[in-house]
């Protein structure tokens, strides 16, 4: 199953979000789309996933209404500097079926990894629900342009994957579609092959072999150690807790999966 989705709205609009600075504030945001326009999102899905943002451990639910919700960011405890972080989930069209979901993450200055983050911790949470709620729908991750959520443009436009993947292959520092060009930096902020751009089917995959290793394959508690995450519970945790990192490369994983189990490179 490949799904999730996510919207930029002017609900986020206003002082009260991040405090009154007027300097300027990261937002970046995903949307979740079917793939086919013959397929949908089963219409239960969204309520099951705002039960399940009410119980996520690193993130509060400020409130929730038909088909949206807002959301903020859980501080950790003893830390007084991590930045708070407020989010918009909401069913993008209004019709009878959900097609898609948008989603956007936007925190005070200088934030862009951590907003990158939870916004990766909202998306996983979102697909973990689609892949039981709505089976065989086959969704995309896209890219919402910074310069329209920035702007509180209503329908934002957005960026597929094959577009930002062609961008940095050619080594531009802009992505454009139809009449909008976004820095690349404003919509990734972090290193081309972080984790957290691992595609979520590869990362779903990856986390199954660690945690039900075969004879004589790396343990989850081994990774967890080599990866320097002192209580693992499992890859999923695992992997997000090392995201925090900004050097949680895919190629540091790699070296990493390498030397311990080489057969959950397979997944990569």
């Amino acid at each position: 199953m490949k799904s999730t989705y996510f919207l930029v709205s002017s609900k986020l609009r206003g002082p009260e979000m991040c405090g009154k600075s007027t300097r300027p504030r990261p937002h970046m945001g995903y949307r979740i789309q079917c793939q086919l326009e013959i397929q949908i999102i089963t219409p239960g899905s969204f309520p099951v996933i705002q039960c399940k943002a009410a119980k996520n451990e690193v993130m509060l639910v400020e409130k929730w209404w038909q088909g949206g919700m807002k959301l903020q960011s859980r501080r950790k405890k003893k830390s007084r500097h991590q930045p708070e972080l407020e989010a918009l989930v909401e069913v993008t069209d209004k019709t009878r079926y959900i097609r898609s979901i948008d989603a956007i993450v936007r925190g005070p200055a200088h934030s862009q990894g951590n907003c990158m983050r939870f916004l990766d911790a909202i998306m996983h949470m979102i697909m973990s629900v689609l892949d039981k709620k709505s089976p065989g729908t086959i969704t995309e991750r896209r890219y919402l342009s910074h310069r329209h959520i920035s702007s509180h443009v209503k329908m934002p436009d957005s960026y597929s994957e094959e577009e930002i993947r062609a961008a940095r292959e050619a080594n531009k520092e802009v992505v454009s579609h139809d009449a909008v060009e976004d820095a690349l930096i404003d919509l990734l902020a972090v290193p081309a092959d972080h984790i957290i751009l691992l595609p979520y089917e590869t990362r779903t995959e990856l986390c199954e072999v660690l945690d039900e290793p075969e004879d004589g394959q790396a343990d989850i508690k081994m990774l967890g150690k080599a990866l320097g995450i002192k209580r693992p519970r499992n890859a999923s945790k695992v992997l997000e807790e090392w995201s925090q990192d900004m050097n949680a490369t895919v190629h540091r994983l790699v070296d990493v999966l390498k030397t311990l189990d080489p057969s959950a490179t397979d997944a990569l």
